[in-house]
């Protein structure tokens, strides 16, 4: 499991060994955990689209990297064989 894209000078691979497709929901709950943090995670990691009240938000398991978070578009692109367990 892989995303790629190509940056004006170099191409970022971003390696995945799980992800949890339904790992939250964005919405108030959300935003309160997340208040006065440094990076309040509300936008994909990855194309950076805004998420909004209502959006399930994915949590991709990075090696070499840290964690992010994605939207249920860029987790689908990942090309996933295998999704992390719940609990």
């Amino acid at each position: 499991m892989e995303l790629s894209r190509t940056i004006p000078s170099r191409k970022e691979v971003v390696v995945f060994y799980a992800i949890k497709k339904d790992f939250s929901t964005f919405g108030e709950a959300w935003r309160n955990g997340r208040a006065g943090a440094h990076n309040p995670l509300d936008k994909c990691d990855w194309c950076h689209m805004p998420f909004k009240d209502g959006d399930l938000i994915a949590l991709a398991f990075c090696k070499n990297s840290r964690n992010k978070v994605l939207c249920q578009l860029c987790a689908a692109r990942t090309g996933e064989k295998r999704e992390a367990g719940g609990g």
